[in-house]
């Protein structure tokens, strides 16, 4: 999000990707986002985290494509007209895809979202690193030629 600071300067903050951990908590904190316990945004909640299971950084990958996709798109990968269905979709669901919504984005994009989104946490990328090293590629140059996603967004 974009906030005024004390120069009457827009600067970017981050907001709420679901729901922060802090890593150095105290037990009663760390208490509120034990497995087994549902706590979040329901828009930009992993598989794993509705199911109330063990979560890794690959959990944040996820919610960081959904971020992605809507920051792209202006809408969210999966529908439902309340909290319940949109976890619903997530597990259940696939998640449209960004040239469905986008088609003029490169499908270098697409394909580096879709695997950010991937159901099985096994099946995206490790590390937020290679997320942002897919990413990078995609803005130096797409599979289309034309001088790259930025130039494109930012004509």
């Amino acid at each position: 999000m974009l906030v005024p600071d004390t120069n009457g300067r827009d600067k970017a903050v981050v907001m709420d990707f679901g729901l922060a951990k802090e890593r150095r908590a105290d037990p009663a904190i760390q208490k509120l986002t034990a497995t087994g316990i549902i706590l979040g945004t329901p828009e930009f909640m992993s598989p794993e985290q509705i199911r109330g299971k063990q979560l890794d950084a690959r959990s944040d990958i996820y919610a960081l494509g959904i971020v992605a996709f809507e920051m792209f798109t202006g809408k969210l990968p999966f529908q439902g007209r309340n909290a319940q269905e949109m976890m619903i979709a997530r597990l259940r669901g696939t998640p449209q895809t960004l040239r469905q919504v986008r088609p003029d984005l490169p499908a270098n994009l697409e394909k580096a979202l879709a695997r950010s989104l991937a159901t099985s946490p096994d099946d995206r990328f490790p590390t937020a690193t290679e997320f942002a090293e897919a990413l990078t590629a995609v803005a130096h140059g797409d599979d289309r030629g034309g001088g790259g996603l930025l130039g494109k967004l930012f004509k």
